[in-house]
């Protein structure tokens, strides 16, 4: 698996110095524990390459539409910061 890298730029001293750091790609939706409107709770999982996630993204919303929950089932991805 090949990893994407993002630059980064760390304080030393006086002076500043770039380092790599993996791009990581994450996908939230709401899970729901209960019957409520508010019976849900926040999930995340993090991926290191960008199709992995949206493959992930798209097998969560499939499920959602197999279960037919409508209410809440809304799936995001995007680069972690």
């Amino acid at each position: 698996m090949l990893l994407s890298f993002k630059k980064l730029f760390v304080h030393e001293t006086n002076s500043t110095k770039e380092i790599n750091a993996v791009q990581l790609w994450e996908v939230r939706w709401k899970s729901r524990y209960n019957e409520f409107f508010s019976g849900t709770q926040p999930e995340v999982e993090i991926f290191t390459d960008e199709q992995t996630a949206r493959d992930f993204k798209q097998a969560l919303e499939q499920a959602f539409r197999l279960l037919r929950h409508t209410s809440g089932t809304r799936v995001t991805l995007k680069k972690a910061a």
